[in-house]
């Protein structure tokens, strides 16, 4: 068959024909519900979607939807001030002061520095932070700085030091 065999009228009635196969797809597809309707069967209930809460409205205006809070994240509306000397442990004053131990352990292990070295240092670091010894738990700092030396020292030569 060649294309001339085709008359206007046989490709207007082709055209015709999957025109309306085409919007009546999209009518079965898009708008079964309100079709129901119309017929007067009852539609059936819809249950909102898993990530919707149930009494969740849905604003016009909002064509994007409602925004999702990051996996694991939960609402909340209490607002909990941290207690101040535990807010102090967590940012500011020890966790520089542990930063700035564990710097000076690694400068006297690369160089190969000697206890005086260490002290002299620990006696700089006193310059730097002066109210360190004021800290809710300064024993365990203490502790801490004795156990992170590469040599023997006392808690008592320590606690000395940042008199």
């Amino acid at each position: 068959m060649l294309l001339s065999d085709f008359t206007w009228l046989h490709f207007f009635a082709i055209a015709t024909f999957l025109t309306v196969l085409w919007y009546t797809g999209v009518l079965l597809l898009f708008f079964r519900e309100e079709i129901k309707g119309a017929f007067g069967l009852k539609p059936r209930e819809t249950k909102p979607l898993k990530s919707e809460s149930p009494t969740a409205h849905h604003d016009p205006y909002n064509v994007m939807g409602e925004t999702k809070a990051p996996e694991g994240m939960t609402e909340t509306y209490e607002i909990n001030f941290a207690h101040p000397h535990r807010r102090e442990r967590q940012l500011g004053l020890v966790p520089d002061f542990l930063k700035e131990i564990s710097e000076i352990v690694e400068i006297t292990q690369k160089e190969n520095g000697t206890k005086q070295d260490l002290l002299g240092m620990l006696e700089e670091l006193k310059e730097t932070y002066p109210d360190i010894t004021s800290v809710e738990n300064w024993d365990s700092l203490v502790v801490h700085i004795k156990d992170s030396s590469p040599f023997p020292i006392t808690e008592d030569e320590i606690k000395n030091l940042f008199r």
